[in-house]
């Protein structure tokens, strides 16, 4: 018997991707677990608020320092009530950034240790993005890479998919690449 897939976007970029898989037509269960302020998710995406920490900005209203990793992780209220049913849970985010690298990290080991059955499907941040994200990133990968059912792509793998590629168009093609990923892994448990 197959199992329902539970979808669970982890911070913005896993939430995004989310939000393609359900624009796809995808069945399954889908939760966002992600700042409180999205308004674009369809009412059938369950939203769980979650606001990570964030140190003053520089200057500018749009720029933040990088999170300190170090920062202990409060699991949202609700987030154990995601977990009760026999279920596939699809954990999907983007690491580099708190709130994706925390969770996926936290949830894959705890599903590992409590023997569900899930996939982690994770992207490293474009180079672009920064040191500090993407040492957060392979900081991520080294932790979770032993876990059967993780997976990663680099998002610069875009770069020679796409040699046009805008950056205005970078997170939507990021979008369609786990939806990729996601398909290979499906086609490969067939």
């Amino acid at each position: 018997m197959i199992k329902q897939h539970h979808f669970i976007g982890l911070g913005s970029g896993g939430s995004s991707a989310l939000m393609y898989f359900y624009s796809r037509g995808v069945k399954g269960s889908f939760t966002a677990i992600t700042e409180p302020g999205r308004p674009d998710l369809p009412a059938k995406i369950r939203l769980i608020p979650f606001i990570s920490p964030k140190l003053p900005p520089l200057g500018r209203k749009h720029l933040y320092y990088p999170p300190d990793m170090k920062h202990p992780l409060f699991m949202p209220e609700g987030i154990s009530t995601i977990f009760n049913g026999d279920e596939r849970y699809v954990l999907l985010a983007g690491l580099g950034h708190y709130t994706g690298t925390k969770l996926a990290e936290a949830l894959s080991l705890q599903l590992h240790q409590d023997k569900r059955d899930f996939v982690t499907l994770c992207s490293v941040p474009f180079s672009w993005e920064g040191r500090a994200y993407n040492t957060y990133a392979r900081n991520a990968i080294t932790t979770l890479q032993a876990i059967p059912g993780f997976n990663f792509f680099e998002l610069d793998s875009l770069r020679e998919m796409y040699d046009d590629l805008l950056l205005s168009e970078a997170f939507d093609k990021a979008d369609e690449l786990f939806y990729s990923v996601f398909e290979n892994i499906l086609a490969k448990d067939r």
